[in-house]
């Protein structure tokens, strides 16, 4: 199964709607979203168009209260807060917002795939037996806008970026 993490959108619309057609042709049903959003109206806009189910948590940018309200009307979404701990395909899977608590949960060894975001930096590397996964800024804040796609049955990584 191939599951898509996105992180550190800032109400892009336009690389959402690019990123979304991607999705769609890769036949992608699971995002891993690693915070940071920004409006609410962001959250609806994703709800509406993408076909499958969102696992996300809170960025340092966001009205929390009201975000978590919109996810909380979708059977679409799954919001964890400030850190998920999920299984998909049999893989025990992390999400934080943060490369300081994502490095931390590394010394647990409890999980295969820690994602998260922040820093706007791709990186993917393997600690011991667990991946840790930053798909950069899919908002293009600072960096080129990029996405990652991950293979959870190979445990393998493509960054995508995002083209006008």
């Amino acid at each position: 199964m191939k599951i898509a993490i996105l992180s550190d959108l800032h109400d892009n619309y336009t690389n959402w709607g690019l990123i979304n057609k991607i999705l769609d042709k890769e036949k992608i049903k699971i995002i891993i979203f690693c915070g940071d959003l920004c409006a609410p109206s962001m959250l609806k806009k994703m709800i509406k168009e993408f076909a499958g189910h969102i696992y996300m948590v809170y960025g340092n940018v966001a009205d929390r209260e009201l975000e978590k309200k919109v996810a909380d009307q979708s059977d679409k979404v799954t919001h964890f807060g400030d850190l998920g701990e999920f299984e998909l395909e049999g893989k025990k899977i992390a999400v934080t917002h943060y490369p300081d608590k994502s490095r931390k949960l590394v010394s647990s060894g409890r999980f295969d795939l820690i994602c998260f975001g922040h820093n706007h930096l791709k990186t993917f590397e393997k600690i011991g037996k667990t991946y840790l996964l930053n798909p950069g800024t899919s908002g293009g804040m600072f960096q080129y806008p990029s996405f990652a796609i991950f293979d959870l049955k190979k445990m393998a990584n493509e960054f995508k970026e995002v083209v006008l």
